[in-house]
């Protein structure tokens, strides 16, 4: 039976009703592997519709998957319910990750970028680190906190708090006005943990967060598989995100990428058989037409077959 999603406490109290994406995770169709490989990635699709990451895999950047060019602007309530196995490895030099949830902007001038959590303590399973870095350039940044830089950003949990338990971890994210700052805030469990965040409308500190959207990005450590059962983004009427407003539908259980049809061109003795899956092509990277069919050639020798 299909059940209707009402919007988490934190997005109903500023007005974000409107669900724009998830809750279903599909690998290859709402969440990319970084690298276009899941094998690669260390990403895999379970039978009940999550996504485990085994974590490490060379990036220490955390971003085993993403949500590709499907972005948000405008504010949003952005909501991952997940679990990680053992203590956070955390950060030390050569490190290759940690447990995080984090957006940014893929624009190469001024944005933000929004670690959601990091959980960057050796040792620690009750506190993370919550932060917003205001990147000017591509080399030029500013952090509000985030590790210990600037404003305090320690998030503390209960002292029992089990990370290998499904929790829910939530930010919320309000735009600036010309009379009332924006402000940004963590929470877990429906509970706000950490600092709130102020900008001023044009030109401040952070305010670039506001002109841009945000791509949603989670990824581990070989020290911490994470297992991510759905992410939400709530968003108000008329934000300015690119996802598909999905305001009142039910719920749908994930879909099930099929598998690869198989292309055969050759008319002599050898052929070629060529296996393309074109769901991971479907409108996320300009390589697929409007119906998500993939476009490719095929060539040998220079001599393009088919």
């Amino acid at each position: 039976m299909a059940t209707t999603l009402a919007p988490p406490a934190p997005a109903a109290a500023v007005g974000y009703n409107d669900l724009t994406f998830g809750p279903s995770m599909t690998l290859g169709g709402n969440w990319l592997p970084v690298t276009g490989s899941a094998d690669s990635s260390g990403v895999k699709q379970n039978a009940d519709g999550s996504i485990t990451i085994r974590g490490g895999d060379a990036n220490h950047y955390n971003d085993q998957i993403n949500t590709g060019n499907t972005q948000f602007g405008g504010g949003a309530y952005v909501q991952a319910t997940l679990s990680f196995q053992n203590a956070p490895g955390g950060w030390y030099q050569g490190a290759d990750g940690w447990p995080a949830f984090w957006g940014t902007s893929t624009s190469s001038g001024p944005h933000v970028e929004t670690d959601f959590f990091e959980f960057m303590t050796p040792g620690v399973s009750n506190k993370f680190d919550f932060g917003l870095q205001d990147w000017q350039s591509s080399t030029s940044v500013t952090w509000a906190g985030d590790g210990g830089y600037g404003l305090p950003t320690a998030a503390w949990l209960p002292a029992n708090f089990d990370p290998s338990q499904q929790h829910t971890y939530g930010f919320l994210w309000v735009p600036a006005t010309s009379s009332i700052q924006g402000y940004a805030e963590m929470f877990v469990d429906g509970q706000q943990v950490g600092p709130t965040y102020h900008w001023n409308d044009v030109g401040g500190p952070y305010s670039s967060i506001d002109d841009n959207r945000l791509q949603i990005i989670l990824g581990t450590g070989s020290a911490n598989p994470m297992t991510v059962y759905n992410v939400q983004v709530w968003q108000g009427t008329g934000a300015d995100d690119i996802g598909n407003i999905i305001k009142g539908d039910p719920y749908q259980p994930p879909v099930q990428i099929p598998d690869p049809q198989a292309v055969v061109t050759g008319s002599g003795p050898d052929s070629l058989v060529l296996k393309i899956s074109e769901d991971a092509f479907a409108n996320h990277d300009g390589t697929s037409d409007a119906a998500g069919d993939a476009a490719f050639t095929v060539s040998i020798d220079g001599k393009q077959l088919g």
